[in-house]
């Protein structure tokens, strides 16, 4: 039928499925989080893009420290303009 994407998105319904994506490995319910709060004690930070094709982008990130649920020195993404 083609690249496996193609075959995730036509025969299982994962319409989801980017074909020459840059991460074929992602998926949603692994990968994107409920809304999160980070702790106030994680490092945070923000990283800013003046864009080209769109106006900007502005990323809220946290740094995990080891606390268990996720590896550490992880990076949560938790905000997004």
């Amino acid at each position: 039928m083609g690249s496996p994407e193609l075959v995730r998105a036509m025969l299982e319904g994962d319409w989801s499925v980017i074909v020459g994506s840059f991460f074929p490995e992602f998926e949603l319910g692994r990968h994107v989080l409920p809304v999160f709060t980070p702790p106030e004690h994680w490092l945070r930070f923000r990283s800013f893009d003046w864009g080209s094709a769109r106006p900007f982008a502005v990323g809220w990130w946290a740094q995990v420290p080891e606390d268990g649920k996720w590896p550490k020195g992880a990076l949560i993404k938790y905000r997004e303009w």
